[in-house]
Formats: structure tokens, sequence, C-alpha cells
């Protein structure tokens, strides 16, 4: 007669029998699976280094570049106006001071060769600060196109270039050069490069523009802080002689009562 199996005995009382991991062999696992993915995450790091970037990365990337430089051009355009009502304000101090001020006492004096000089470089820097300014705000279309400027002829007049389209997509002339019907089969045939062509344009363009207004922005401050400069040594004369010649009266007042 065989003996009874005991049913009841835990898979513990087997010893290596148990199917159980142990908690090591948990953090091991998951060591290796990080390391794994850590990994392949360098691999694609890698190959974004070195790959080239698609049609749509392309659109993105020159869209988002022509945005940045006009937000640029635009931010250019307040800094010269707020030039401007700095040079406002200080030429209407200057104004103040020479039609109240003791002008006309200061020229009969020793001061008076030494002010008409400061006055005539006032004047030839407002004049230069006014020429730097109107540059910085003048439009420049036909300068920021002049270093493409077939390419920019063939898509706004038609011109021969070589391509299937007779003109632009964005970049357009007259509308006397296509119907509704043409325009609408072209953009029906469009396709994503040339319209990144374009962008590629109007990219380069903006930058020109860019360039061309910060050099101008540049030039229009320093002749602001040269006018601030001289408008400060005039005040300092003006009131100096004021001063002086305050001075000078009460000492005359004081000796003629003694």
């Amino acid at each position: 007669m065989k003996p009874a199996i005991d049913t009841n005995r835990h898979a513990d009382d087997h010893g290596s029998s148990s199917s159980q991991p142990s908690p090591a062999g948990h953090g091991w696992a998951r060591l290796r699976k990080e390391l794994k993915r850590e990994r392949r995450r360098e691999r694609r790091r890698e190959r974004e280094k070195v790959r080239f970037i698609d049609g749509w990365e392309q659109y993105k990337t020159l869209w988002d570049g022509i945005e940045f430089k006009r937000q640029l051009i635009n931010m250019g355009d307040k800094k010269v106006r707020f030039a401007l009502a700095i040079m406002a304000a200080l030429n209407a101090v200057m104004l103040i001071v020479l039609t109240r001020g003791p002008i006309a006492q200061m020229a009969a004096s020793s001061l008076g060769p030494w002010l008409g000089i400061l006055l005539l470089v006032y004047g030839a820097i407002t004049f230069a600060f006014m020429t730097h300014t109107i540059e910085a705000l003048r439009p420049t279309v036909a300068e920021s196109r002049a270093h493409d400027a077939a390419e920019w002829n063939a898509r706004e007049l038609g011109a021969a270039s070589g391509d299937e389209r007779p003109v632009g997509l964005f970049i357009r002339g007259s509308l006397e050069h296509l119907s509704f019907e043409e325009e609408r089969r072209m953009w029906s045939n469009a396709r994503l490069s040339d319209i990144n062509g374009e962008l590629i344009l109007f990219n380069r363009s903006s930058s020109f523009v860019l360039k061309r207004q910060m050099e101008e922005i540049r030039k229009v401050y320093q002749r602001l802080k040269v006018l601030v400069i001289l408008a400060t040594v005039v005040l300092m004369l003006v009131v100096g002689s004021g001063v002086v010649r305050s001075s000078t009266g009460t000492f005359g007042a004081l000796i003629s009562l003694r």
C-alpha cells in the first residue's frame, strides 16, 4: 500500500522550485530595461543630428524664421519711435532754455562764441539723427530684392525660369497675368518645394531689411547720446551764466548799500 501524499506542502519546501522572482531580480530587470531605453534614445539622437529635414520641417522652420525676423523689425520700429520721442522732449527743453534764458547777455559775453559753436554742432547732429531715423523707418522693398532680382521677376512677371510655373504662388505681380481658373489649376498642382522656395526668398529679403535697420538704429542712438551730452553742456552754460550774473548783481547791490 502506497503512502498518502501530503498535498499541503508549500512550494517553498522544494527550495529552488519556487517560480516567484526575488526583489533583487526585479531591480536588475528594471535596470536592464532602462539601459536599453537609454541606448535607443541615444541612437535616435545621433540619427537626428545627421539626417536631413523633410519638406514640412523646412516649411515650418522657414515660416518661424520669417515670423521671428518680422517681430524683430517691428521691435526696431518701436525703438526708433522711442528715440524720436526722446528727441522731441530734448528739443522742447532746449527751445524753452534758448527763448527764456539769458541768451542775449551770453551772446554779448565771452561765452557767446562757445555757445554758437555748440548750437551749430547740435544742429548738425540733429540733422544726422533725423536722416538715420528716416532710413531706419524707410521701406526697402527694391533693395531687399536686389540680390535675388531674377528669382523675384520670374515669379512676379512670369519670366522664363526653367520650371513649369508661370508665376509664383505667394509672390505675385499684376493679377492680369492669371485668370481665376489658371490660378486654381496652379494651386492644384502646387508642390511643397515650390512654397519653400518662395519662403526662402522672403527669408532672405527680411534678413536684409533687419540687418539694415539694426545698423541705422545703432547710428540713431549714437547721435542721440551725443545730442544729450551737447544739450547738457548748453544747459550748464546757461544756468551757470545765470547764477554768476545773479551773484554778481547781488554782490554789486551789497557794495552800493555800503
